[in-house]
């Protein structure tokens, strides 16, 4: 008999693609860059790539910060910090917390039958926060994230 039910956080209960949008076209703004559709295109390829290298064990996932926005702004050919991008977009990523439809209704049912976990390989504060500010955190029995539990989801 299930009691349990592990599920994920990005793009299954958080729209992670529509978060980080979001949040690249705040950080641009604050720094007085121009933004588009295209750009964001790019980050998503890049992004992505990165995150299987890291699945890969390629890379570490302080090696993917250092990495992301520097080589996000050069594929776009902007000249600006990719340090400073860094962190203004995980300060938006933080605060951005953009629902799937029908994620709440699916961890309202869930919740009263099973005991509910999160996953997810995103840091920890990033994800309680958002979960928090989607008002999903009453649903959970607990959270499984990567670098909290020492290993990353496969």
């Amino acid at each position: 008999m299930t009691t349990t039910i592990f599920i994920d956080i990005d793009n299954t209960l958080l729209d992670f693609d529509k978060c980080a949008y979001l949040s690249m076209k705040s950080s641009f703004e604050d720094c007085g860059l121009p933004f588009d559709d295209n750009m964001f295109a790019t980050f998503e390829r890049i992004n992505l790539a990165l995150w299987h290298r890291l699945e890969d064990k390629i890379i570490t996932k302080e090696q993917l910060f250092k990495l992301r926005w520097p080589t996000v702004l050069a594929g776009i050919g902007i000249d600006y910090d990719g340090n400073d991008m860094e962190a203004r977009f995980k300060h938006y990523l933080y605060t951005y917390a953009v629902t799937i439809e029908g994620a709440e209704r699916l961890l309202r049912y869930l919740s009263q039958k099973y005991k509910i976990y999160a996953t997810s390989n995103a840091t920890y504060e990033q994800q309680i926060s958002r979960l928090k500010s989607a008002g999903f955190d009453k649903y959970f029995s607990g959270y499984f994230i990567s670098e909290k539990v020492g290993a990353e989801k496969q």
